[in-house]
């Protein structure tokens, strides 16, 4: 069977193996914060607290002295964006789910923490979230794959702004009936609308 041939979830789900390999490649997600991308996002939008801008900072007495300074820093940046992605703000969680989800940054590979953490940003609605879920979605990283879940999450990320969830509603509509079109489509729409409802 051609994956083009595919008619269902059911029969969508058995071809992960394929649909990754076809489509990794093609589409476009935002899995590799820079270190600077992460700093400058806790600099602007999670300023440290006062006493801790305020401390000394010990100049490093030697060449050997300032890679354990590097080190340090970049421990108290984790922290601080574990923290904020505990208490519920969405950029910090997209950043530790992205690192959770490479196994980068000070952190172990951690597909069930990074999947959770892209849900509960996702869930409040940040489009880059939802095109990374809509990504894992497709190529079954981290989840089984699952087409409708892929097209409702790129929809999701597309009516949110993100513009590179375009070509990846194009790639993954091409392998999919109209029928599973129209309910993944359902299936944003009735996300939004719950979303409404709680505001």
């Amino acid at each position: 069977m051609r994956i083009c041939d595919v008619k269902s979830a059911e029969e969508f789900v058995t071809l992960s193996a394929h649909w990754g390999t076809l489509f990794s490649a093609d589409l476009h997600a935002h899995f590799r914060p820079v270190p600077e991308e992460i700093s400058q996002f806790l600099a602007t939008e999670l300023p440290a607290s006062p006493a801790a801008t305020s401390a000394p900072v010990v100049a490093a007495a030697s060449e050997e002295s300032a890679p354990a300074a590097e080190e340090d820093a970049a421990q108290d940046e984790l922290k601080r964006l574990r923290a904020a992605a505990a208490a519920g703000q969405p950029k910090a969680q997209h950043y530790l789910a992205a690192l959770y989800s490479t196994g980068t940054g000070g952190v172990e590979l951690n597909w069930p923490a990074a999947i959770e953490l892209y849900h509960k940003a996702a869930d409040q609605g940040l489009s880059i979230s939802q095109n990374n879920l809509g990504f894992l979605y497709a190529t079954g990283q981290g989840v089984q794959a699952d087409p409708l879940q892929a097209y409702m999450w790129f929809q999701l990320a597309f009516r949110g702004g993100y513009q590179e969830a375009g070509p990846n509603l194009d790639v993954l509509a091409q392998h999919l009936t109209a029928a599973q079109r129209q309910q993944a489509e359902e299936m944003a729409w009735e996300r939004l609308r719950r979303a409404a409802t709680a505001q």
